[in-house]
């Protein structure tokens, strides 16, 4: 993630008049299901903002892509951060997150793993979300029956980016990422 595109998405969170546009509304709910819709209305109001925006992205890219499931890919932008519901991550944990992410990139994802087992509403759990949203969003999709195609681009957007990745989660990756994927890029 860039350090221009951090700031930006920071300043964003600290926006108190941030809403979702009915135009917005309408376009998550023509991709998700009832119960898919449910979840997504949990998020905060900015990660609501940002799916949007990165499944919005995504639609761009794929036109480079015909060959993928267009429906699936964005459902699976929708619904990449539903993970992060599963605690309160406000601005400072994040921010700090971030900063300490650029500076020792795989020390809070090792760290953060054992904490697993940790109490909600502690440092240590927020830490744990934080690093596994990914797994805990594919995994609270399970439930809601969300078909596994999806369920997956949602887990894969967790793997480290030197991973081998398929073509849907390289798009939702730089969708992510606000850049649109060309096929030759």
């Amino acid at each position: 993630m860039g350090l221009i595109r951090n700031i930006r998405k920071g300043l964003t969170f600290l926006r108190r008049d941030l809403t979702v546009s009915p135009e917005d509304a309408a376009f998550a709910s023509e991709y998700l299901s009832p119960a898919e819709c449910q979840l997504f209305w949990r998020l905060s109001v900015q990660d609501q903002v940002h799916s949007i925006r990165v499944a919005r992205t995504s639609l761009l890219s794929l036109a480079d892509f015909p060959e993928l499931d267009g429906r699936d890919v964005v459902r699976g932008a929708l619904l990449h951060d539903i993970g992060k519901t599963q605690a309160d991550l406000g601005i400072v944990f994040r921010t700090i997150w971030t900063l300490i992410a650029k500076v020792a990139p795989n020390a809070l994802e090792r760290l953060s793993a054992r904490f697993g087992d940790a109490r909600p509403g502690t440092l240590r759990h927020r830490m744990y979300v934080q690093a596994r949203h990914a797994e805990i969003g594919a995994d609270i999709l399970a439930d809601t029956g969300t078909d596994e195609t999806v369920r997956a681009l949602v887990r894969n957007t967790g793997l480290p980016m030197d991973c081998p990745r398929e073509p849907a989660d390289r798009l939702l990756l730089a969708a992510d990422a606000d850049r649109v994927l060309r096929r030759h890029s």
